[in-house]
């Protein structure tokens, strides 16, 4: 069993080794794809629509990472809830279906960037040995998938699987998403 590590958001070459003596590895070409869902920020102020409620409360919504294979194609302007995405990993093999809650939420301002970075603690899937190729974000609190809506979603570049250990997605220092305001 070897845990898999991916700093950064960023994967499958070793870059280091664990206390564990298990190897650290990083994506091939060095970054991963991160996008937002081109409705993200109309659903997190209430859609496009007047009179709708804000749908994303990012810090106390129950947000979560769901796992995908290389099948499903992410469509930046058309998909915006959670029912739009294909292909998620199967039950089983250290998966469950829905994904991973994400923790330790934090957003916050930078003045002197004027960004905004939306961030987490690292996602971790335990005794992994299930292959996905993208990691779609997205906010499990409304009651059903035609209304979660998705925030975004990371392409690995290329197929990772599990080693058996944990599956482990750090994000980078700046966040997992980033709003320029300037």
């Amino acid at each position: 069993m070897r845990d898999l590590v991916i700093p950064g958001l960023a994967l499958p070459k070793v870059v280091g080794v664990s206390r564990l003596g298990e190897p650290i590895y990083e994506v091939a070409g060095g970054a991963i794809t991160g996008k937002w869902y081109g409705k993200t920020i109309l659903n997190a102020f209430g859609s496009s629509s007047s009179g709708n409620a804000p749908n994303i409360d990012y810090l106390s919504d129950t947000l979560k990472a769901m796992a995908t294979t290389s099948s499903y194609s992410p469509d930046q302007d058309a998909h915006d809830f959670k029912d739009d995405v294909t292909n998620e990993v199967s039950s089983g093999s250290g998966y469950t279906t829905g994904g991973v809650t994400l923790t330790g939420k934090v957003a916050s301002y930078d003045g002197a960037s004027n960004t905004i970075g939306f961030t987490a603690d690292p996602i971790v899937w335990a005794a992994a040995s299930f292959t996905f190729r993208r990691v779609v974000i997205y906010d499990d609190t409304p009651g059903t998938d035609a209304t979660k809506p998705l925030i975004g979603w990371f392409d690995m570049g290329t197929d990772v699987t599990g080693l058996g250990g944990n599956v482990t997605l750090t994000p980078n220092a700046s966040g997992l998403f980033i709003v320029v305001i300037a």
